[in-house]
């Protein structure tokens, strides 16, 4: 299969989604490696496969999402737990919709992270400036991967979020 053209997303700063998956960050990196030792032959892993504590070298970049109705347009997106990374930039996102944590502009651009994951079925790569308090110094790599109970409904999002300064790239 040749590989499939990154999405760069307009709007300022632009984000750019792909599917080739070459994580800056080590976090980034271990939780690819785990998703995939996860899912095995499979697709993807189950949402009972994934473990907290075989993840703790990189725990505090994770986070989980459920996916409402999945099959649903728009699908709703509800942060079911969020690492310490995460909330330290973005605030207390666990419990809530991404509509209900983020202000709407935020909100958008993470709905395109997650749409992509749920419509492709298969992890994505996505970088951007965060633009959330005026945080545009930093820089955000994320990975989100789908997680199914059945094998083909993607039922929940596991993602991983990393953040450096220009100064201090990983």
């Amino acid at each position: 299969m040749a590989p499939q053209a990154p999405d760069n997303i307009g709007g300022e700063p632009p984000m750019v989604i792909d599917h080739e998956l070459a994580f800056r960050h080590p976090a980034n990196r271990a939780a690819l490696d785990y998703w995939r030792d996860k899912a095995g032959a499979r697709a993807m892993p189950g949402r009972g496969q994934i473990d907290p504590v075989e993840m703790r070298g990189f725990l505090p970049h994770i986070g989980l999402a459920d996916v409402g109705a999945p099959g649903s347009e728009p699908p709703r997106y509800r942060v079911r737990v969020a690492g310490s990374v995460i909330e330290e930039v973005f605030g207390p996102v666990t419990g809530r919709t991404l509509e209900e944590a983020l202000p709407p502009p935020i909100a958008a651009r993470w709905r395109m992270i997650f749409d992509a994951t749920l419509h492709g079925r298969a992890p994505v790569r996505a970088t951007t400036r965060v633009t959330h308090d005026g945080k545009l110094f930093l820089t955000a790599e994320v990975l989100m991967a789908p997680l199914s109970d059945d094998g083909k409904t993607v039922s929940m999002v596991f993602a991983s979020v990393a953040f450096w300064t220009d100064g201090d790239p990983p």
